[in-house]
């Protein structure tokens, strides 16, 4: 697993759940090929409104740390 922050570019677009970063914040989401019903966007789990909005689109990703007490 990597533990730095890569260029969104090489992020993954098939619904995995990732790590995303723009420069003033952080959250869970992953690819969504029907973003606002009209284009492909970043899904955000955490945002109101379920999508990241305007202005906040990532710049960075990595993937999600394995959950507590799995094995790495």
């Amino acid at each position: 697993m990597s533990e730095k922050w890569l260029p969104i570019e090489s992020a993954p677009k098939d619904g995995t759940k990732i790590v995303l970063g723009g420069p003033t914040w952080v959250d869970v989401g992953s690819w969504d090929d029907w973003y606002d019903q009209s284009a492909p966007g970043w899904f955000s789990e955490t945002n109101h409104n379920g999508y990241i909005s305007a202005g906040l689109d990532p710049t960075h990703w990595m993937p999600l740390p394995p959950p507590p007490g799995s094995e790495t």
